[in-house]
């Protein structure tokens, strides 16, 4: 095996043979993901797990265990990044838990087992020394996500929808908000993201490509230059496109450019119909600011899906009406409320 600490990165990259189970995408049950994650042939274990998966995700990684305790266990996802060392804590089964991003964290891994040292020179990585629970030094974002391969769809069922992420981190305080990924805004170039593009619609020819970042459009400028290159290279003719975005993120050129580029759905983030819970969310947006978005999204022929959340600190049946009051006003093409 290679020098992991190369430009490019990738288990498969440095012959790591790899597997992946979604057990939501294809309805695999806990037992069936379990026989198959426990086989002879696997070295190392991946869960990635949000706040609502932890338990699951424990019952797997312990009945993985309980068929083969040799089995290193590796947590990531949004739980740990909340939780830290409090997974390991409560779950023996897990031998190890990534906080932070895990792309150069897992190969640095993999090599570590396979060396058979090394653990505790790994940034980010939570593990156990003598039966005590250590967390090594955070794990420095990557100064260039460009090195970063792109997805690995073809081991995935994929649907009629690919997901595509250009930043990441979020630099908004919004107090509802667990920013899982920092509030840095890390970007890749529009180059970058336009060969990805190009690549997904060429190798798996979905319906529908979903840009996953949390504001589409944060660095409006940058997002424009994307939007042309899907122009450019015609590939608003071959695919749709929905994103999400912040009201204040969004002029007439905006929606304008994103109709031209085949996008079908705008989602915007609302949050409370009532000004005064709105304010305390620390969202930094304003009702009149949400009614011109919509506006606009609309006179550009996009389909408008806007998201709101009850049950914020000191919400009361009058503030709750309110919200309900203002979703009846702006009227959105979709729905959600969490």
């Amino acid at each position: 095996m290679g020098d992991v600490s190369r430009s490019r990165i990738g288990l498969r990259r440095f012959r790591f043979d790899v597997e992946l189970l979604d057990g939501k995408l294809d309805e695999l049950t806990i037992p069936e993901i379990v026989e198959r994650a426990a086989a002879p042939e696997f070295d190392l274990v991946a869960i990635t797990a949000m706040t609502v998966e932890i338990t699951a995700s424990m019952r797997i990684a312990g009945n993985v265990k309980a068929l083969r305790p040799e089995t290193p266990i590796v947590l990531g996802g949004a739980h740990v990044n909340a939780v830290g060392a409090q997974c390991l804590e409560e779950c023996s089964a897990f031998d190890f838990a990534c906080i932070g991003e895990g792309e150069d964290l897992v190969l640095e891994l993999a090599a570590a087992l396979t060396a058979k040292n090394g653990l505790s020179e790994i940034e980010g990585l939570v593990h156990r020394v003598l039966g005590e629970v250590v967390t090594n030094p955070k794990r420095a974002y990557p100064r260039d996500y460009d090195r970063l391969p792109f997805p690995a769809w073809d081991l995935f069922s994929t649907g009629d929808q690919i997901p595509v992420l250009t930043h990441r981190g979020c630099p908004f305080q919004c107090n509802f908000c667990g920013h899982n990924s920092g509030f840095q805004p890390r970007y890749r170039s529009p180059d970058n993201v336009l060969q990805e593009l190009v690549e997904v619609v060429d190798r798996f020819e979905p319906r529908i490509i979903r840009f996953e970042d949390e504001t589409f459009g944060l660095n409006v400028g940058r997002t424009k230059k994307i939007l042309r290159g899907i122009l450019e290279r015609g590939l608003h003719k071959r695919v749709a496109f929905s994103a999400q975005t912040r009201v204040d993120k969004i002029d007439q050129e905006f929606v304008d450019l994103l109709k031209a580029a085949n996008f079908e759905t705008l989602e915007l983030g609302v949050e409370s119909g009532n000004a005064e819970i709105l304010l305390a969310t620390r969202k930094g947006i304003t009702l009149d600011q949400v009614e011109h978005a919509v506006s606009l999204a609309k006179s550009a022929g996009l389909l408008v899906w806007c998201k709101f959340i009850l049950g914020h600190p000191n919400e009361t049946p009058r503030t709750i009406r309110d919200t309900a009051d203002f979703i009846a006003l702006i009227n959105p093409d979709r729905l959600s409320v969490s």
